[in-house]
């Protein structure tokens, strides 16, 4: 909301509009913007996929592919 009313501070025909839904959370990222796919060193057989920035959905069927091919 104060995002929104910021806006308007800045394009006053924003006022005319309303908010139909917001989102807010957490959006993991790697320092070099390439996703971390891999096993964790000192423990077994766990896999790390993490650091998408909120692009998982698009690339999750290719890192799901990765790791398939390390697990097997």
């Amino acid at each position: 909301r104060l995002t929104y009313q910021r806006a308007c501070g800045l394009l006053p025909e924003l006022k005319r509009t309303a908010i139909s839904h917001a989102w807010a959370g957490y959006v993991d990222s790697t320092p070099d913007g390439i996703p971390a796919i891999g096993e964790v060193e000192g423990i077994p057989g766990f896999i790390l996929a993490a650091g998408f920035s909120g692009h998982g959905f698009g690339i999750g069927p290719g890192a799901g592919h990765m790791i398939a091919d390390i697990i097997t």
